[in-house]
Formats: C-alpha cells, sequence, structure tokens
C-alpha cells in the first residue's frame, strides 16, 4: 500500500496503528514585538491529527503550548496516542537603552545625576570602573554619581533581562574634579596715615565655609613693613583655586606715612576792617598739623606761622623732615570800588550842580576836585582814600587819590520853524521855557 511507504505499522499495544513520522513543531520564528502573535506548523496534518487546545497566540515573550493529539488509527513516533503538548517560542527583543546624557563632570564631595530610559522592565544598575574616583548608585532609572577624587572613569549602567526585553549595557564618561574658587581681588593697597583705621579693597571674598583668612585687613598706623593676609582653603581633597593650585594666597597692603607738602598759603586773604583774619594752607584741615600765629593780624602785611607735626611716628614734611616750620602769609589790601557817576546832569539855567555818585563811601574816602559846576561840561572829581595801609583802589591804582570824571549835559533847545504867512510878513514860532515867541 502507497500509505505504508510513508508510514509504519507499529508493533505495540494497538498492532493495528499507523506511526506518524514526526511530531509537530514550530515553523516561524517569533519575537517580541508588543502584539498579539501566533506560531505556525510544520508536522501537521490534520488527517492525521487533532487540535485539542492550548495557547493558539500570545504577546509576551515565552514558551507556549499547543496541545494536539493523533487521530484514530494514528500514533505518535513514540508509539503513544497521548496528547503532545507541542511548544512554540515568542523570544525577547533587543533591549534599546539611551542615556539622557553620556558624559560629564562631578565636582569631589558632590553629585551629578542622569536618567536612563529603556524598553520593558528590566532592572538597571550601573557600576565605575574607580570608586575611589568617582562612586555611583541608582535608584528607579536615575543614576547618581558621587565625586570622591581626581580622575576619569566610565560608569557602566546595566539593564537585566527583563519580561520581553533582552539584558544590555551603556557606557557614560566621567571626570571627577575639584571645586574651584576665584581668587580674590586685593587693589588699594597703598594708603597714607590718616589717623583712622584703614583696609584694601577686596573682590571676590570667598565664603567663610571654603577658606580660612588669617592676617591684617585692617589697621590704623604707618608701618615700615606691609601688611598681608591669608587665605587657605579649608578642604584641598575636595577644592581648589581657579589657577589649579591648593596653596595658601598671601595678600600685602601698606600705609605710608602721611606727607605733608612744605607750608605754602593757599588763596588769598583780604584785610577785613580790622577782623583777625586766618589763612587757608595748601595741606587743607587736619589734626596732624598744630598751626600757631605769633602776630595778629587785623592789617594789611605780612605775617610769621609755626607749623609743628602732631604725629611724627605716622607723618612728615615732603622735605623727609619732621621738624617744626614756618612760613610767611600775606593779608592782603582791601579792594575799595573806584567811584563813578550815577545818573546824569543837564544845565538849568546856570544854577550850580552836583552829580551824585556809586560806590561812594564817605567812611572810606574823601572828595575833592571839581565836585559842582553850573555850566554844561566835564569835569574831574578827586576821591582820597583815608587807610592806605589797608585798602587799595580796586582798578589797581596804587595812590591815594583817584579821579573821576562827570559831566553836565547841554539843555536842548526847539528849532524854529514856520508858522504863517499874513500881509506880506513871514511869522517863525520858537519854543523857550515853555512859551512861543514870534520872530
Amino acid at each position: 500500500m502507497e500509505r505504508l511507504s510513508v508510514m509504519a505499522i507499529v508493533k505495540s499495544h494497538i498492532p493495528w496503528a499507523v506511526k506518524i513520522d514526526a511530531f509537530p513543531e514550530q515553523s516561524n520564528t517569533l519575537t517580541y514585538n508588543t502584539f498579539v502573535q501566533s506560531p505556525t506548523w510544520r508536522n501537521v496534518d490534520f488527517t492525521q491529527i487533532e487540535d485539542v487546545g492550548g495557547t493558539d497566540s500570545a504577546t509576551n515573550a515565552g514558551t507556549y503550548y499547543k496541545l494536539f493529539k493523533p487521530l484514530r488509527k494514528f500514533v505518535f513516533p513514540n508509539g503513544t496516542k497521548k496528547v503532545y503538548y507541542a511548544p512554540w517560542t515568542i523570544y525577547k527583543a533587543t533591549q534599546q537603552v539611551i542615556l539622557s546624557e553620556t558624559s560629564g563632570e562631578v565636582k569631589i564631595k558632590f553629585t551629578r545625576k542622569f536618567t536612563v530610559s529603556r524598553l520593558g522592565d528590566g532592572v538597571i544598575s550601573a557600576t565605575s570602573s574607580n570608586p575611589n574616583i568617582a562612586a555611583v548608585s541608582v535608584i528607579g532609572n536615575v543614576v547618581t554619581i558621587t565625586g570622591v577624587s581626581v580622575g576619569d572613569v566610565t560608569i557602566t549602567v546595566n539593564v537585566a533581562e527583563g519580561t520581553n526585553h533582552l539584558a544590555t549595557s551603556a557606557t557614560y564618561s566621567c571626570q571627577s574634579r575639584k571645586t574651584q574658587i576665584t581668587i580674590p581681588t586685593v587693589t588699594n593697597t597703598t594708603k597714607a596715615f590718616t589717623g583712622k583705621a584703614q583696609s584694601p579693597t577686596i573682590t571676590n571674598a570667598p565664603s567663610t565655609s571654603l577658606v580660612t583668612r588669617t592676617g591684617t585687613v585692617s589697621a590704623t598706623a604707618y608701618s615700615p613693613n606691609p601688611y598681608s593676609f591669608t587665605y587657605a582653603i579649608n578642604d584641598t581633597s575636595a577644592y581648589e583655586w581657579t589657577d589649579g593650585t591648593t596653596a595658601n594666597k598671601t595678600f600685602y597692603w601698606y600705609i605710608n606715612k602721611k606727607v605733608f607738602a612744605l607750608p605754602v598759603q593757599s588763596g588769598t586773604l583780604y584785610y577785613n576792617d580790622g577782623d583777625i583774619v586766618t589763612p587757608k594752607w595748601n595741606f587743607g584741615n587736619t589734626d596732624l598739623i598744630t598751626v600757631t600765629y605769633p602776630q595778629e593780624s587785623g592789617n594789611a602785611g605780612t605775617y610769621p606761622a609755626y607749623f609743628h607735626l602732631e604725629d611724627i611716628v605716622n607723618s612728615q614734611w615732603a622735605d623727609g623732615s619732621t621738624d617744626d616750620k614756618t612760613a610767611n602769609y600775606v593779608v592782603s589790601k582791601a579792594k575799595v570800588p573806584v567811584p563813578y557817576q550815577k545818573g546824569s546832569l543837564t544845565y538849568d539855567d546856570g544854577y550850580s550842580l552836583e552829580p551824585e555818585w556809586y560806590n561812594f563811601d564817605e567812611d572810606l574816602m574823601t572828595i575833592g576836585g571839581t565836585t559842582s559846576a553850573k555850566n554844561a561840561g566835564t569835569y574831574n572829581a578827586t576821591f582820597t582814600l583815608k587807610d592806605t595801609l589797608n585798602r587799595i583802589w580796586q582798578d589797581g591804582v596804587t595812590s591815594a587819590n583817584h579821579t573821576a570824571e562827570w559831566k553836565v549835559d547841554k539843555k536842548a533847545v526847539n528849532k524854529p520853524y514856520f508858522l504863517s504867512w499874513y500881509g506880506g510878513y513871514t511869522y517863525y514860532s520858537m519854543d523857550y521855557d515853555g512859551y512861543d515867541y514870534n520872530i
């Protein structure tokens, strides 16, 4: 029989049974893809085998079973008619891992974090190539790197095999570095003694939690040697200056002696009606110099003044000495404005006229010369200062007498004008003292 060419009659407790050539097996390869999938089969001839249940399709990776049983008068290759559990498989997919960043720098004693994105439910773990440089820990999908010492490490992120995905890994390049502290800038380091506390200007002063400052940052007295102060980093294992060093930074500053110019009168001092006047000096107002005046300066003239440095330790004169000095000062003569005519005068039919004067002060001067006149013309009055020791004319005239010009203007008269023609005679009119005259 032709059927017997591919099947054998099994000699068993079922002597008439026909033996099937092979067990059913999965003929396609399935890989997890989030969708429902079903296997295809080889060695399944439904004229010999019947489907008696099991799992026909699935979504997750894993091994499933389909149930087959020989039909009547057929047996499986092992001679049995029992239900056969035919295995079929959905294989796990390749994992895809994405790191939120793949490299970065972490500061010693500080942390840096990045996140891990992966498919499925594989457990995330991480290791450091050198935990003595940078340690690593993982909570959920967050990887935390902690800087330990200076160096470079590779962080390996592992994703374990999950329900539907294979295990995989990714790497992260990490540089562990010290935190840098900005070096302070110190300016205004040269001071002159003032008798008050002084300090240089410090910018970018580091936090006292990071550095310790020692030395002198404020002083009052002159010192032949510079003052100094030092910044020291508290933890050199984790911090460094911005220049890459960890050594102490020392700064120097100075308070020099106050140097006063040799005394010279500042500005002009004028006689003030006999009051005692005091000059200003080129060193300004200071408590470091005592000035004494041996003569009262109530009049114009030249007077001496004595100068004494109160603190010869911290101050000196411009010539390097500290001894007392003497300088003269001048009280200049007060300047008197020159009188000049006030308003104008007009000829008044022979009456005597006297001008009024601007700047005339009978307490300061007398008036002489021509002080009145009857006719039109130009005249000179003479003003004489009463106190030439202490006063001088403002325009620089050095003599006591000063001439001032004044004048009487001519009186204006109307010209004759044509009035009328009458009876062969011509009449003219002239206005004189308010009356009309016929000529």
